[in-house]
């Protein structure tokens, strides 16, 4: 049966990969994009969000227009990408580990339509077998989103989730892309930071919804859930520094003798200027936990120096610890 299934998956993958074939220069960097391979990439997201969702703004257009709009432009980018691609690159730049790279997208993508199909396959399943439970859940959910809808501003409440909720999947895919790293501490520590961080991320999620108005929530109780798993991203990152630390200094065999601990780790500014990060960090959740007693200025100042640290290895990547 497990034999069947692999056959199965590889052939779903080769057709998907047959039909993506005049699209493969444009799959690759568009998967890069999508994936922050590069420091601008998150911007650039973020940015192209912003504009449509501006455009549509500004416009107000009807439902039919917009509608008509995005499937001309699905027409035209379907009928005129193909054409491009082909006048435009030339067959003999694609590489053996762009085909690589083109063959690991589709397994990917088509390990994601399986799983769909999957998971549409056992709603029916359970519309067929228990059809009370699978009504109701659908009737409360559709009146949830409906009140939802209403309460919002349907294009605010849009912008919004496209941004937030895909910071939380790409802490979880991150976490996903971590299992291969062949270093075990390493690997261990930057799993569970991510997974801390994307429940962390989904918990203010919560309080985002309880303070716009949309649900009734116990903002107390998901605040102390969000800190607390900022924590554990914290605690998560910083053992992660101290590991680096100690390898730093395994590596330098005559450096207690010489007492240039200090001089040493100078060469090594990623690993001081994260430990440094999550350091000052570290104090936030746990005053707002009650663990420690910061004043709100003390708070401030670590805040101030923390983002001052991230914004600095955004503009200067060397200093940015990796992989993170």
């Amino acid at each position: 049966m497990t034999d069947d299934g692999t056959v199965e998956k590889e052939k779903h993958m080769k057709q998907l990969k047959r039909k993506m074939e005049c699209w493969r220069e444009i799959i690759l960097p568009l998967n890069s994009i999508l994936l922050w391979e590069r420091n601008w990439h998150p911007g650039l997201i973020v940015g192209l969000v912003t504009m449509i969702f501006c455009i549509i703004w500004i416009l107000e257009p009807t439902l039919l227009t917009m509608i008509s709009v995005c499937l001309l432009i699905f027409a035209l980018v379907d009928y005129l990408v193909p054409i491009l691609t082909s006048i435009l690159c030339n067959a003999q730049s694609w590489t053996g580990q762009k085909e690589k790279k083109l063959i690991e997208v589709c397994q990917n993508l088509s390990i994601t339509i399986l799983q769909i199909q999957g998971t549409w396959t056992s709603i029916s399943k359970i519309r067929h077998d228990r059809p009370n439970i699978y009504y109701s859940a659908t009737i409360l959910c559709l009146i949830l989103f409906a009140w939802i809808g209403n309460t919002v501003n349907n294009l605010l409440l849009l912008y919004i989730i496209v941004l937030r909720l895909g910071r939380c999947l790409d802490s979880l895919y991150s976490a996903l892309k971590m299992m291969k790293y062949p270093d075990p501490t390493v690997k261990i520590t930057l799993i569970m930071a991510k997974i801390a961080n994307a429940l962390y991320l989904l918990a203010d999620h919560f309080i985002w919804v309880g303070r716009v108005g949309i649900l009734k929530v116990n903002l107390e109780k998901w605040n102390r859930v969000a800190n607390k798993y900022w924590l554990i991203t914290i605690i998560m990152s910083l053992m992660r520094d101290t590991y680096e630390i100690v390898k730093i200094l395994k590596h330098e065999k005559n450096i207690f003798k010489q007492y240039q601990i200090v001089s040493c780790l100078r060469n090594h500014k990623e690993v001081m200027m994260d430990t440094v990060k999550n350091g000052c960090d570290l104090f936030i959740p746990l005053t707002a936990l009650g663990i420690t007693k910061c004043t709100p200025g003390t708070v401030g100042l670590l805040g101030i120096i923390s983002s001052f640290i991230g914004l600095y290895t955004i503009i200067n990547p060397l200093y940015k610890l990796t992989p993170s």
